[in-house]
């Protein structure tokens, strides 16, 4: 993959794509609503996310670095994956699902065999690491119970190429906005 390739595509935007796909697939979007959620979490943007529920989340936590990293840069990718069920009936309801609707510990199961040694192609397979119940006082409804689930896929970020130092500094960069005024951005190594 050549650098200006990683504007679009690659392994972050794969593994994304692809944990998005495997959750659609056990948690249909007919009956699941399914949002991206960002870092910053404000009354106002969670209302937003939870209006129509259950819901399925993805948000991206970052990518912790191996150790031993040299040129190509390696690490686990951290996502988190929220699960919102509301149930009006009661908190047994709300734990175990009713005709109202499904339980949060069975959405809870479903999405951790769901994900757990989950292989994405040409990436890496998904590592479930926790799975919480998650209070949100100033958040959530009294009605609503939510579960976070933490996955992380090991992953890594190259160009190609053979990884000389010739290659290495002719490596460059084109930011181009469609809507955006001014010339395109272009990142030069060395001269």
């Amino acid at each position: 993959m050549a650098v200006q390739d990683l504007i679009a595509a690659g392994p972050l935007l794969d593994c994304c794509n692809a944990l998005q796909a495997r959750l659609k697939a056990f948690f249909p979007p007919a009956q699941f609503t399914h949002q991206v959620v960002p870092a910053k979490l404000t009354p106002t943007v969670w209302a937003s996310l939870t209006r129509v529920t259950p819901m399925i989340g993805l948000g991206w936590g970052g990518v912790r670095p191996k150790r031993d990293n040299a040129h190509i840069f390696a690490g686990d990718a951290l996502w988190t994956v929220f699960l919102v069920t509301k149930n009006s009936n009661s908190p047994v309801a709300r734990l175990l699902g009713d005709a109202m609707g499904a339980g949060q510990l069975g959405v809870a199961q479903i999405a951790a065999v769901a994900l757990q040694g989950f292989m994405i192609a040409g990436i890496g397979t998904a590592t479930v690491t926790d799975v919480g119940n998650v209070s949100a006082e100033n958040l959530a409804e009294e009605n609503t119970a939510i579960t976070a689930i933490n996955v992380e896929v090991p992953l890594s970020l190259s160009i190609a190429g053979d990884g000389d130092l010739t290659e290495f500094l002719r490596m460059h960069v084109q930011w181009q906005f469609p809507d955006a005024e001014g010339p395109a951005d272009m990142i030069e190594v060395r001269d």
